[in-house]
Order: C-alpha cells, then sequence, then structure tokens
C-alpha cells in the first residue's frame, strides 16, 4: 500500500478564540469592530522557473480593490516577505486611496494569531505543491478561497475549502469573497479538530514515521 506521509505541524498553535483574537487584530490596526477580514499569507517575491510570482499576489491584490469598493467594512491583511514587491503594492493601494482597508504586514512571526482573527483566507497561486498554509488556515477555524492550481490533498474539511479557477476574473472572485465574509465564521474547534485527527497533525505524522520504520528494522 502507498500512501502519503505528510510533514506535520503542530495544530496547538492554531486552537484558540477567534472573538478574542479578532479584537486584538482591530485594536493593532486601527479597525472598526464591524471589519470583516480577509487574510493573504504568501512571500510576495515568490518565483517559478518561468520568472512567474507564484503566490500570484497582484490577482489578491485586484481582488481586494474590487471587494474594498463593494463594502467598507472589507479589510485585508496581507503577509510575506518580498520588500521591493511589497512597496510597489503599497504604492498602488495609496493610488487607490485604500491604506486604511488594506495593509501589508511583510513577514509576521504571529501567523496562527492572524488565522485566528480573521473571517477568510485566499490564496491565488498559479502554482502549489500541496497548500500547507490552506492546512494551516483550516486548523484556525478559516474558510478558505483558493485557486484551481492548488492540489485537492489540502482539503482536510471539505465545506471549509473553496477552489475557484484562475482563468476567472478578478470580479468574479471579488463576489464571491464577498458572499462567504457576509456568512457566519465557523467555529476555531470544528477545523482544528478535523486536522488534529488528519495526517497533517504532528502526532499522527510522527506515529505514521515510527511505524513505517519499526516495519521496515523487523523485515530485516
Amino acid at each position: 500500500v502507498v500512501e502519503p506521509l505528510y510533514c506535520g505541524f503542530d495544530t496547538h498553535r492554531f486552537d484558540g478564540r477567534h472573538e478574542e483574537e479578532f479584537a486584538s487584530l482591530c485594536k493593532e490596526f486601527g479597525w472598526p469592530k464591524s471589519s470583516k477580514i480577509l487574510l493573504f499569507v504568501g512571500r510576495l517575491d515568490s518565483r517559478t522557473d518561468g520568472g512567474l510570482n507564484q503566490k500570484n499576489p497582484a490577482f489578491a491584490i485586484e481582488v481586494a480593490r474590487l471587494c474594498a469598493r463593494r463594502d467598507r467594512s472589507f479589510r485585508l491583511l496581507m503577509v510575506g516577505g518580498g520588500d521591493a514587491e511589497r512597496r510597489m503594492i503599497e504604492g498602488q493601494v495609496r493610488e487607490w486611496g485604500l491604506e486604511r482597508q488594506i495593509r501589508l504586514t511583510g513577514q509576521r512571526p504571529d501567523v496562527p494569531r492572524l488565522m485566528l482573527g480573521s473571517h477568510l483566507f485566499l490564496l491565488t497561486s498559479i502554482a502549489e505543491g500541496l497548500g500547507m498554509v490552506v492546512v494551516e488556515a483550516q486548523a484556525a477555524g478559516l474558510q478558505c478561497v483558493v485557486s484551481d492550481a492548488t492540489p485537492e490533498e489540502c482539503s482536510v474539511e471539505t465545506s471549509m475549502v473553496h477552489f475557484l479557477p484562475l482563468a476567472d476574473n478578478a470580479d468574479t472572485w471579488a463576489s464571491y469573497v464577498m458572499d462567504m465574509l457576509a456568512q457566519s465564521r465557523p467555529t476555531s474547534t470544528e477545523g482544528n479538530l478535523a486536522v488534529k485527527n488528519s495526517g497533517f497533525s504532528i502526532d499522527n505524522s510522527a506515529t505514521k514515521a515510527l511505524k513505517f520504520y519499526a516495519r521496515d528494522l523487523c523485515e530485516m
């Protein structure tokens, strides 16, 4: 039997209360409690062999621009390294007059907190090996809107991951994002439990690895 052995992570890092972390984010960024936060996490300067930006932040920021024009309560947190790309995107945001609604944070050590405090996760990648960040988002209870270039394997709790074609335009994506933000956020425990019981939990992946090596030793 051939089956994958995932690089597991500690799901406890993503366990917490959305209400508390949301209030903390609103205080940090000076946002009202009526805000609806869309979260993007990924290197802004990630490149494929063809020179294209793997994480596709230009498309993500265009989706956010359209969302912000439709609803003043919309907020985007864009997290990820890449200073040159960050400055370029921040320049666009200033030109649009959306500095209050769209914030680029650079790298952050508290991504689990940001995931817990947000309402929806966005991944617009043109290529992904797995999309582990989507699994992490589910562990924090976040619904995810992801590109169809992301492997379906990342969907642990299928009701929480929604695939959209990259062939669709930004307006179509923005409409879907706004529809998702209008829904109630799932409890954080729901997604966390699903990931905790999956092969992505470090407890489960470590146990499987030990069984694998123990079996081979017994067969020697």
